[in-house]
């Protein structure tokens, strides 16, 4: 599943980069927010705000070029395909959370979110890639450039976002914070449509996302039941 840019990507693209360039160059750091991993909890600490759903390629290429994004260190914190993809469903059900709405356009159609099952079996894996909502694309395409290069300095499980976030001083001690517990009984019922067969048709899907977790990082406590598709150990709760 090779990324590409649509038009309307490179539209929605630099208007979120135009005003978020300044907040990169200011920081040391350049977070790149995978959507529903835990980023404008993260975006907030390290740039003060939120700064939208850049791939790492266009940062480096249309925003600060190649010898500004080097300088800063990058980072993003990515999650078992699965999971992530109940929180996306979550997202969709709700119209968004308490701190963002998702755009009416961008939501999958009503009949789609009936159930896990159906958003899944008779629209997701329908759809193409480039022509649906940022949070259910591969978690790769953010961090990878179009050629399929890695090039995100540092990339950790969800699991790590607080440590990581005390360690490098955004906060003073680790105190996990559940910012989609309302999503909980919604998630829920979507685990309960897992299936051996349903868990293999997301692995497929998010194929790039699975080989990212199992080649690039080190083992994750937090999912392995799921990432290896059997079981539903479930990870911690963040946007």
């Amino acid at each position: 599943m090779a990324k590409r840019y649509s038009t309307l990507d490179r539209l929605r693209f630099t208007r979120t980069g135009l005003k978020s360039r300044l907040d990169y160059l200011k920081s040391r750091y350049i977070f790149v927010h995978v959507p529903r991993c835990g980023g404008t909890y993260a975006s907030t600490l390290i740039h003060g705000r939120p700064l939208g759903h850049l791939y790492a390629d266009f940062i480096r290429r249309q925003l600060l070029g190649a010898a500004d994004y080097a300088a800063r260190t990058s980072v993003a914190f990515v999650r078992c395909p699965v999971e992530r993809l109940i929180s996306a469903y979550c997202f969709s059900l709700r119209g968004g959370t308490e701190l963002v709405s998702q755009f009416p356009l961008h939501r999958p159609p009503r009949w789609a979110l009936k159930d896990f099952r159906t958003f899944c079996e008779d629209w997701l894996f329908q759809q193409s890639p480039h022509r649906i909502d940022f949070i259910f694309r591969p978690q790769s395409w953010w961090l990878h450039d179009e050629s399929g290069h890695l090039i995100v300095d540092e990339v950790s499980h969800l699991s790590r976002l607080d440590s990581w976030l005390q360690e490098k001083g955004f906060v003073t001690e680790v105190s996990p914070v559940n910012v989609n517990a309302s999503e909980r009984g919604l998630a829920d019922e979507a685990r309960r449509a897992l299936c051996p067969s349903l868990i293999a048709s997301i692995r497929d899907l998010y194929a790039q996302d699975v080989a990212l977790l199992s080649g690039h990082l080190s083992c994750t406590p937090a999912d392995p039941a799921t990432v290896r598709g059997s079981g539903r150990q479930r990870s911690p709760v963040h946007r």
